[in-house]
Protein backbone atom coordinates (compact mmCIF):
# COMPACT_ATOMS: atom_id res chain seq x y z
CA UNK A 1 0.00 0.00 0.00
CA UNK A 2 2.93 2.29 -0.55
CA UNK A 3 2.14 5.65 -2.07
CA UNK A 4 4.14 5.87 -5.28
CA UNK A 5 6.34 8.88 -6.08
CA UNK A 6 6.63 9.07 -9.86
CA UNK A 7 10.11 10.55 -9.88
CA UNK A 8 9.06 13.94 -11.16
CA UNK A 9 12.58 15.08 -12.07
CA UNK A 10 13.15 12.09 -14.36
CA UNK A 11 9.78 12.65 -16.01
CA UNK A 12 10.55 16.33 -16.64
CA UNK A 13 13.88 15.41 -18.20
CA UNK A 14 12.22 12.86 -20.48
CA UNK A 15 9.54 15.35 -21.50
CA UNK A 16 12.11 18.01 -22.33
CA UNK A 17 13.91 15.59 -24.65
CA UNK A 18 10.82 14.84 -26.72
CA UNK A 19 9.79 16.38 -30.02
CA UNK A 20 7.18 19.12 -29.99
CA UNK A 21 5.35 17.17 -32.71
CA UNK A 22 3.77 14.01 -31.34
CA UNK A 23 4.18 10.79 -33.33
CA UNK A 24 1.00 8.75 -33.74
CA UNK A 25 1.61 5.01 -33.51
CA UNK A 26 -0.21 2.29 -35.40
CA UNK A 27 -1.36 -0.84 -33.58
CA UNK A 28 1.51 -2.87 -35.03
CA UNK A 29 4.03 -0.22 -34.01
CA UNK A 30 2.62 -0.13 -30.49
CA UNK A 31 2.80 -3.94 -30.29
CA UNK A 32 6.48 -3.84 -31.22
CA UNK A 33 7.36 -1.01 -28.82
CA UNK A 34 5.63 -2.65 -25.85
CA UNK A 35 7.14 -6.05 -26.61
CA UNK A 36 10.58 -4.48 -26.96
CA UNK A 37 10.23 -3.04 -23.46
CA UNK A 38 10.91 -6.53 -22.10
CA UNK A 39 14.28 -6.71 -23.90
CA UNK A 40 15.75 -4.44 -21.25
CA UNK A 41 14.80 -7.04 -18.59
CA UNK A 42 13.57 -4.46 -16.10
CA UNK A 43 9.99 -5.74 -15.89
CA UNK A 44 8.59 -9.23 -15.52
CA UNK A 45 5.01 -8.83 -16.69
CA UNK A 46 2.51 -6.08 -17.48
CA UNK A 47 -0.76 -5.32 -19.20
CA UNK A 48 -2.17 -2.15 -20.73
CA UNK A 49 -5.52 -0.83 -21.83
CA UNK A 50 -6.66 2.26 -23.77
CA UNK A 51 -10.40 2.82 -23.93
CA UNK A 52 -13.36 5.16 -24.14
CA UNK A 53 -16.44 4.89 -21.95
CA UNK A 54 -17.97 2.32 -24.31
CA UNK A 55 -15.16 0.82 -26.42
CA UNK A 56 -11.72 -0.79 -26.12
CA UNK A 57 -9.06 0.87 -28.28
CA UNK A 58 -6.21 -1.41 -27.25
CA UNK A 59 -5.82 -4.13 -24.62
CA UNK A 60 -2.88 -6.50 -24.36
CA UNK A 61 -0.45 -8.16 -21.94
CA UNK A 62 3.26 -8.93 -22.13
CA UNK A 63 5.85 -10.90 -20.20
CA UNK A 64 5.35 -13.36 -17.38
CA UNK A 65 3.09 -13.80 -14.40
CA UNK A 66 5.81 -16.08 -13.01
CA UNK A 67 9.34 -15.89 -14.42
CA UNK A 68 10.33 -19.29 -12.98
CA UNK A 69 7.54 -21.28 -14.61
CA UNK A 70 7.30 -18.90 -17.60
CA UNK A 71 3.57 -18.59 -17.07
CA UNK A 72 2.44 -15.72 -19.31
CA UNK A 73 0.99 -12.51 -17.93
CA UNK A 74 -2.41 -12.03 -19.63
CA UNK A 75 -5.27 -9.52 -19.61
CA UNK A 76 -7.02 -11.97 -17.26
CA UNK A 77 -4.12 -12.17 -14.79
CA UNK A 78 -5.41 -11.18 -11.37
CA UNK A 79 -3.14 -9.03 -9.24
CA UNK A 80 -3.25 -6.47 -6.46
CA UNK A 81 -3.59 -2.88 -7.68
CA UNK A 82 -2.42 -1.09 -4.50
CA UNK A 83 -3.74 2.45 -4.04
CA UNK A 84 -6.01 2.42 -7.09
CA UNK A 85 -8.17 0.56 -4.54
CA UNK A 86 -9.13 3.97 -3.13
CA UNK A 87 -11.25 4.67 -6.21
CA UNK A 88 -13.43 1.75 -5.10
CA UNK A 89 -13.76 3.39 -1.68
CA UNK A 90 -14.94 6.54 -3.48
CA UNK A 91 -17.64 4.65 -5.39
CA UNK A 92 -18.70 2.81 -2.22
CA UNK A 93 -18.91 6.11 -0.33
CA UNK A 94 -21.36 7.61 -2.80
CA UNK A 95 -23.34 4.39 -2.93
CA UNK A 96 -23.64 4.58 0.87
CA UNK A 97 -24.83 8.17 0.54
CA UNK A 98 -27.43 7.15 -2.06
CA UNK A 99 -28.64 4.42 0.31
CA UNK A 100 -29.22 7.07 2.99
CA UNK A 101 -26.57 5.70 5.34
CA UNK A 102 -24.61 8.94 5.57
CA UNK A 103 -23.87 12.28 3.97
CA UNK A 104 -20.39 13.00 2.71
CA UNK A 105 -20.27 16.30 4.60
CA UNK A 106 -21.24 14.76 7.94
CA UNK A 107 -18.81 14.89 10.86
CA UNK A 108 -17.22 11.47 11.14
CA UNK A 109 -18.12 11.12 14.83
CA UNK A 110 -21.79 11.07 13.82
CA UNK A 111 -21.11 7.66 12.24
CA UNK A 112 -18.55 6.03 14.53
CA UNK A 113 -18.88 3.98 17.75
CA UNK A 114 -15.80 5.80 19.07
CA UNK A 115 -14.54 9.39 18.90
CA UNK A 116 -11.80 10.58 16.55
CA UNK A 117 -10.54 14.07 17.39
CA UNK A 118 -7.42 15.96 16.40
CA UNK A 119 -5.89 16.60 19.87
CA UNK A 120 -4.46 19.91 18.67
CA UNK A 121 -7.95 21.18 17.73
CA UNK A 122 -10.38 19.48 20.08
CA UNK A 123 -13.32 21.67 19.07
CA UNK A 124 -12.90 21.08 15.32
CA UNK A 125 -14.89 18.31 13.64
CA UNK A 126 -13.38 16.11 10.95
CA UNK A 127 -15.80 15.40 8.09
CA UNK A 128 -16.09 12.40 5.79
CA UNK A 129 -15.29 14.66 2.83
CA UNK A 130 -12.04 15.71 4.49
CA UNK A 131 -11.05 12.07 4.91
CA UNK A 132 -11.87 11.42 1.25
CA UNK A 133 -9.86 14.41 0.02
CA UNK A 134 -6.87 13.69 2.30
CA UNK A 135 -7.40 16.95 4.21
CA UNK A 136 -8.54 15.45 7.52
CA UNK A 137 -5.32 16.39 9.40
CA UNK A 138 -4.61 12.66 9.97
CA UNK A 139 -0.96 12.15 9.12
CA UNK A 140 0.20 9.73 6.47
CA UNK A 141 2.68 7.23 7.89
CA UNK A 142 3.92 4.60 5.47
CA UNK A 143 6.26 3.25 8.15
CA UNK A 144 3.30 2.74 10.46
CA UNK A 145 1.15 0.97 7.86
CA UNK A 146 4.03 -1.30 6.85
CA UNK A 147 4.79 -2.26 10.45
CA UNK A 148 1.14 -2.93 11.22
CA UNK A 149 0.92 -5.23 8.23
CA UNK A 150 3.94 -7.22 9.30
CA UNK A 151 3.35 -7.37 13.04
CA UNK A 152 -0.45 -7.61 13.10
CA UNK A 153 -1.45 -9.40 9.87
CA UNK A 154 -4.89 -10.47 11.13
CA UNK A 155 -5.97 -7.20 12.75
CA UNK A 156 -9.52 -6.13 11.90
CA UNK A 157 -10.22 -2.84 10.15
CA UNK A 158 -12.02 -1.43 13.20
CA UNK A 159 -9.15 -2.33 15.53
CA UNK A 160 -6.54 -0.67 13.32
CA UNK A 161 -8.30 2.67 12.88
CA UNK A 162 -9.42 2.73 16.51
CA UNK A 163 -5.97 1.73 17.72
CA UNK A 164 -4.32 4.51 15.72
CA UNK A 165 -6.83 7.34 16.11
CA UNK A 166 -8.31 7.15 19.63
CA UNK A 167 -6.72 8.02 22.96
CA UNK A 168 -7.06 4.49 24.28
CA UNK A 169 -5.54 2.96 21.14
CA UNK A 170 -2.27 1.03 21.40
CA UNK A 171 -0.72 2.88 18.42
CA UNK A 172 -2.12 6.28 19.37
CA UNK A 173 0.07 9.35 19.58
CA UNK A 174 -0.76 13.04 19.35
CA UNK A 175 1.73 13.14 16.49
CA UNK A 176 -0.62 10.97 14.43
CA UNK A 177 -2.35 14.28 13.67
CA UNK A 178 -1.08 17.47 12.04
CA UNK A 179 -0.90 20.71 13.96
CA UNK A 180 -3.17 22.13 11.28
CA UNK A 181 -6.94 22.32 11.47
CA UNK A 182 -8.93 19.73 9.54
CA UNK A 183 -9.33 21.04 6.01
CA UNK A 184 -6.19 23.20 6.02
CA UNK A 185 -3.57 20.88 4.57
CA UNK A 186 -3.48 17.97 2.14
CA UNK A 187 -1.61 14.87 3.29
CA UNK A 188 -2.25 11.52 1.62
CA UNK A 189 -3.39 9.05 4.27
CA UNK A 190 -4.05 5.32 4.08
CA UNK A 191 -5.43 5.52 7.61
CA UNK A 192 -7.92 8.22 6.65
CA UNK A 193 -9.02 6.24 3.59
CA UNK A 194 -9.51 3.11 5.66
CA UNK A 195 -11.54 5.08 8.20
CA UNK A 196 -13.98 5.99 5.40
CA UNK A 197 -14.27 2.28 4.59
CA UNK A 198 -14.90 1.49 8.24
CA UNK A 199 -17.66 4.12 8.45
CA UNK A 200 -19.35 2.43 5.48
CA UNK A 201 -18.87 -0.93 7.19
CA UNK A 202 -20.30 0.28 10.48
CA UNK A 203 -23.31 2.04 8.96
CA UNK A 204 -24.22 -0.76 6.54
CA UNK A 205 -23.69 -3.71 8.86
CA UNK A 206 -21.61 -5.37 6.14
CA UNK A 207 -17.85 -5.77 6.01
CA UNK A 208 -16.37 -3.33 3.52
CA UNK A 209 -15.39 -6.28 1.34
CA UNK A 210 -19.00 -7.55 1.32
CA UNK A 211 -20.41 -4.06 0.73
CA UNK A 212 -18.30 -3.53 -2.41
CA UNK A 213 -19.11 -7.02 -3.63
CA UNK A 214 -22.86 -6.48 -3.19
CA UNK A 215 -23.18 -2.96 -4.57
CA UNK A 216 -20.32 -2.67 -7.10
CA UNK A 217 -18.53 -5.80 -8.27
CA UNK A 218 -21.36 -8.35 -8.40
CA UNK A 219 -23.80 -6.04 -10.26
CA UNK A 220 -21.06 -5.42 -12.84
CA UNK A 221 -20.62 -9.18 -13.27
CA UNK A 222 -17.03 -9.20 -12.05
CA UNK A 223 -15.54 -12.60 -11.18
CA UNK A 224 -11.96 -11.58 -10.39
CA UNK A 225 -12.35 -8.32 -8.47
CA UNK A 226 -12.46 -8.38 -4.69
CA UNK A 227 -10.73 -7.42 -1.46
CA UNK A 228 -10.12 -11.10 -0.69
CA UNK A 229 -6.49 -12.20 -0.57
CA UNK A 230 -6.79 -14.93 -3.19
CA UNK A 231 -4.33 -14.11 -5.94
CA UNK A 232 -1.48 -16.52 -6.68
CA UNK A 233 0.51 -14.21 -8.95
CA UNK A 234 4.21 -13.71 -8.24
CA UNK A 235 5.48 -10.18 -7.52
CA UNK A 236 8.97 -8.90 -8.15
CA UNK A 237 11.39 -6.15 -7.25
CA UNK A 238 13.85 -5.20 -9.98
CA UNK A 239 17.41 -5.32 -8.68
CA UNK A 240 19.69 -4.69 -11.68
CA UNK A 241 20.77 -6.08 -15.07
CA UNK A 242 17.91 -8.51 -15.50
CA UNK A 243 17.89 -9.72 -11.89
CA UNK A 244 14.65 -9.80 -9.89
CA UNK A 245 13.77 -10.58 -6.30
CA UNK A 246 10.45 -12.30 -5.62
CA UNK A 247 8.54 -10.49 -2.89
CA UNK A 248 5.41 -11.16 -0.85
CA UNK A 249 2.54 -8.81 -0.15
CA UNK A 250 2.45 -8.86 3.65
CA UNK A 251 1.32 -5.24 3.80
CA UNK A 252 -2.01 -6.09 2.21
CA UNK A 253 -2.87 -8.46 5.07
CA UNK A 254 -3.26 -5.58 7.50
CA UNK A 255 -6.62 -4.25 8.63
CA UNK A 256 -6.00 -1.26 6.34
CA UNK A 257 -6.83 -3.45 3.33
CA UNK A 258 -9.40 -1.05 1.80
CA UNK A 259 -6.64 1.50 1.09
CA UNK A 260 -4.61 -0.82 -1.13
CA UNK A 261 -5.76 -4.43 -1.06
CA UNK A 262 -8.08 -4.70 -4.07
CA UNK A 263 -7.29 -7.50 -6.52
CA UNK A 264 -8.52 -7.49 -10.11
CA UNK A 265 -7.46 -8.02 -13.71
CA UNK A 266 -7.03 -5.64 -16.61
CA UNK A 267 -10.36 -6.46 -18.25
CA UNK A 268 -12.43 -5.84 -15.14
CA UNK A 269 -10.52 -2.76 -14.01
CA UNK A 270 -11.07 -1.28 -17.47
CA UNK A 271 -14.82 -1.88 -17.12
CA UNK A 272 -14.79 -0.29 -13.66
CA UNK A 273 -13.16 2.85 -15.06
CA UNK A 274 -15.56 2.87 -18.03
CA UNK A 275 -18.46 2.78 -15.57
CA UNK A 276 -17.11 5.89 -13.85
CA UNK A 277 -16.44 7.63 -17.18
CA UNK A 278 -20.04 6.85 -18.19
CA UNK A 279 -21.50 8.67 -15.17
CA UNK A 280 -21.89 5.57 -13.01
CA UNK A 281 -23.37 3.09 -15.51
CA UNK A 282 -22.03 0.26 -17.65
CA UNK A 283 -24.05 -1.75 -20.17
CA UNK A 284 -27.31 -0.36 -18.75
CA UNK A 285 -26.29 -1.38 -15.22
CA UNK A 286 -26.37 1.61 -12.88
CA UNK A 287 -23.92 1.60 -9.97
CA UNK A 288 -24.14 5.30 -9.12
CA UNK A 289 -26.41 8.15 -10.11
CA UNK A 290 -25.01 10.71 -12.54
CA UNK A 291 -24.95 13.44 -9.91
CA UNK A 292 -23.03 11.19 -7.50
CA UNK A 293 -20.40 10.36 -10.10
CA UNK A 294 -19.97 13.97 -11.10
CA UNK A 295 -19.56 15.06 -7.49
CA UNK A 296 -17.05 12.26 -6.92
CA UNK A 297 -14.89 13.55 -9.79
CA UNK A 298 -15.21 17.26 -9.00
CA UNK A 299 -11.59 18.22 -8.38
CA UNK A 300 -10.40 21.31 -6.52
CA UNK A 301 -7.01 22.81 -5.88
CA UNK A 302 -5.76 22.29 -2.35
CA UNK A 303 -4.67 25.39 -0.46
CA UNK A 304 -1.58 23.56 0.73
CA UNK A 305 -0.44 20.02 0.02
CA UNK A 306 2.47 17.83 1.04
CA UNK A 307 2.18 15.98 -2.30
CA UNK A 308 3.70 17.79 -5.28
CA UNK A 309 2.31 15.28 -7.79
CA UNK A 310 -1.35 16.07 -7.17
CA UNK A 311 -2.58 19.13 -9.05
CA UNK A 312 -6.20 18.91 -7.92
CA UNK A 313 -7.99 16.58 -5.52
CA UNK A 314 -11.43 15.00 -5.95
CA UNK A 315 -13.03 12.30 -3.76
CA UNK A 316 -10.07 9.91 -3.64
CA UNK A 317 -9.59 10.50 -7.39
CA UNK A 318 -6.68 12.87 -8.09
CA UNK A 319 -5.84 15.12 -11.03
CA UNK A 320 -2.27 15.16 -12.29
CA UNK A 321 -0.92 17.50 -14.96
CA UNK A 322 1.31 14.89 -16.60
CA UNK A 323 0.83 11.31 -15.34
CA UNK A 324 3.95 9.34 -16.28
CA UNK A 325 4.89 11.98 -18.79
CA UNK A 326 1.67 12.13 -20.84
CA UNK A 327 1.27 15.87 -21.54
CA UNK A 328 -2.38 15.99 -20.56
CA UNK A 329 -4.21 16.82 -17.35
CA UNK A 330 -5.88 13.56 -16.28
CA UNK A 331 -7.86 12.25 -13.33
CA UNK A 332 -7.39 8.84 -11.74
CA UNK A 333 -5.00 7.14 -9.34
CA UNK A 334 -1.67 5.35 -9.25
CA UNK A 335 -0.53 2.59 -6.96
CA UNK A 336 2.61 0.89 -5.81
CA UNK A 337 4.00 -1.63 -3.39
CA UNK A 338 7.15 -3.74 -3.14
CA UNK A 339 6.29 -5.74 -6.27
CA UNK A 340 3.53 -3.68 -7.86
CA UNK A 341 3.13 -0.67 -10.08
CA UNK A 342 -0.25 0.47 -11.38
CA UNK A 343 -1.73 3.48 -13.20
CA UNK A 344 -5.37 4.26 -14.01
CA UNK A 345 -6.13 7.70 -15.44
CA UNK A 346 -8.50 9.16 -17.99
CA UNK A 347 -8.55 12.39 -19.98
CA UNK A 348 -11.87 14.09 -19.35
CA UNK A 349 -11.49 16.21 -22.51
CA UNK A 350 -10.74 13.45 -25.02
CA UNK A 351 -12.75 10.81 -23.16
CA UNK A 352 -9.92 8.26 -23.32
CA UNK A 353 -8.62 6.23 -20.38
CA UNK A 354 -5.30 4.46 -19.84
CA UNK A 355 -4.40 1.60 -17.51
CA UNK A 356 -1.03 0.00 -16.80
CA UNK A 357 -0.71 -2.95 -14.42
CA UNK A 358 2.63 -4.56 -13.63
CA UNK A 359 3.77 -7.25 -11.21
CA UNK A 360 7.12 -5.45 -10.90
CA UNK A 361 7.58 -2.55 -8.52
CA UNK A 362 8.85 0.79 -9.79
CA UNK A 363 12.47 1.66 -9.03
CA UNK A 364 14.85 4.39 -10.19
CA UNK A 365 16.24 1.84 -12.65
CA UNK A 366 13.01 0.89 -14.40
CA UNK A 367 10.99 4.13 -14.24
CA UNK A 368 11.94 4.88 -17.86
CA UNK A 369 10.40 1.58 -18.97
CA UNK A 370 7.15 2.36 -17.13
CA UNK A 371 7.18 5.87 -18.60
CA UNK A 372 7.64 4.61 -22.17
CA UNK A 373 4.87 2.02 -21.88
CA UNK A 374 2.31 4.59 -20.76
CA UNK A 375 3.38 7.28 -23.20
CA UNK A 376 3.41 4.91 -26.18
CA UNK A 377 -0.10 3.80 -25.25
CA UNK A 378 -1.14 7.45 -25.34
CA UNK A 379 0.59 8.01 -28.72
CA UNK A 380 -1.45 5.18 -30.20
CA UNK A 381 -4.69 6.72 -28.95
CA UNK A 382 -4.00 10.10 -30.57
CA UNK A 383 -5.55 8.95 -33.84
CA UNK A 384 -8.84 8.17 -32.14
Amino acid sequence: MKKITLLIIITLILNSCGSSKQVILTKDELDVKLKNTLKYKRLTGFSVSAFTKDSILYQKAFGFEDITTKKPYTINTKQHIASISKTAIAVALFKAQELGLLSIDDPINKHLPFKVINPHFKDESITIRQLATHTSSIKYSEKMTDSLGLINPNTELKDVVKGYLTKEGKWYNDNNFHKNKPGEIGDYSNVGASLVAYIIEYKSGLSFSKFTEKYIFKPLGFKDTSFQQNTSISYYKYLSQGNFEKVTMEGNATGLYPAGGLSTNLKELTKFCQMVMNNGSLNNISILKTESTQEMLKAFKLRKSLDDEIYKQAIFWSTMKSPLGIPREMIGHNGGDYGIFTMMFFDQKSGIGYILLSNTGMTEDNVVSMHNIYKNLWKYSLKK
